[in-house]
């Protein structure tokens, strides 16, 4: 029996959330061999985490990582804005229905992870931004007229009204923003000037400066904007666990075993969150095939 939600739009947006982010490091990483962000696993354990406790719990969320990976530990209190903001998006997809409980639970889990020096305005302005994005049928250009987010990037209003060329665009960014939270400001730019277009606003966060996490927000956003089914299908295969094992779906396209484990835990993540406690009996897979 296949649950009610598992047809419903938002999962499609979380899917596309949780594994935009991961698409958008790897697409980076095939241009540039940089070094693998970390963020990425600790967002891992803090979904299973939620999953185990059904609520935020730093207590927990480190229980988690001490018995999968104890040296993240080392990085509480250490991350920059772009990368904590990878690291809680758990919490933002979890209590996103939810604005008065959004941004006190995520305060606590951005300050568990931010350098002492950053503040964490722009990880809650942008928590409030991607759960615009999961409502129905949201304006893109919402994620700056109704958050912070244009008071914290310092650009003028008809910067975000009539967006220029990307090149006018970073030298605008790098001129008004703070340098800390230039790629924020451009990972927006990204999304907001082709927000239709997954695949398109991920190759221009390519080519921008910090590619590395930039393309990680992109993802993030224009994956929460367009869902899943908005990401290319071929990607799911080329940009994840490359080195790895791999299988395909119904329809024979190569999908890695490293996207389909994470898009298990969202899964899991995604039921907990709907009041369903048990993991979904039909596999991802079927029910992307069956519902292109």
């Amino acid at each position: 029996m296949i649950h009610s939600w598992q047809n419903h739009s938002l999962i499609n947006k979380f899917r596309g959330a949780w594994l935009g982010g991961y698409v958008g490091a790897a697409k980076a990483q095939q241009r540039y061999a940089g070094k693998p962000l970390v963020a990425g696993k600790i967002a891992e354990l803090g979904a299973q985490s939620l999953v185990k406790v059904g609520y935020l719990d730093l207590a927990a969320w480190q229980e988690q990582i001490k018995m999968n990976d104890p040296a993240l530990l080392n990085l509480a209190g250490s991350l920059l804005m772009p990368e904590a903001i990878w690291a809680t998006l758990p919490v933002m997809l979890f209590y996103h229905e939810q604005p008065r409980k959004l941004a006190p639970v995520l305060l606590s889990a951005l300050k568990f992870w931010l350098h002492p020096q950053e503040s964490p305005a722009p990880g809650l302005a942008l928590g409030e931004a991607i759960a615009l994005l999961l409502r129905k049928n949201p304006r893109p250009q919402a994620i700056i007229e109704q958050t912070e987010l244009e008071k914290i990037f310092g650009l003028p209003i008809k910067f975000w009204a009539n967006l220029p060329c990307l090149e006018l665009a970073l030298k605008e960014i790098t001129r008004h923003t703070p340098p800390n939270y230039v790629p924020i400001a451009i990972a927006c730019y990204c999304f907001l000037s082709t927000p239709e277009d997954f695949s398109l606003s991920i190759r221009r966060a390519v080519l921008t400066p910090q590619p590395e996490v930039t393309t990680v927000l992109v993802g993030i956003l224009s994956g929460a904007y367009n869902g899943l089914r908005g990401m290319p299908l071929s990607w799911y295969g080329e940009t994840l666990d490359l080195a790895g094992s791999s299988s395909k779906d119904l329809s024979g396209n190569l999908v890695s075993d490293r996207f389909n484990q994470l898009n298990q835990l969202l899964d899991q993540l995604f039921a907990v969150w709907a009041g369903h406690y048990q993991t979904p009996e039909i596999s991802w897979r079927n029910h992307l095939v069956t519902n292109l």
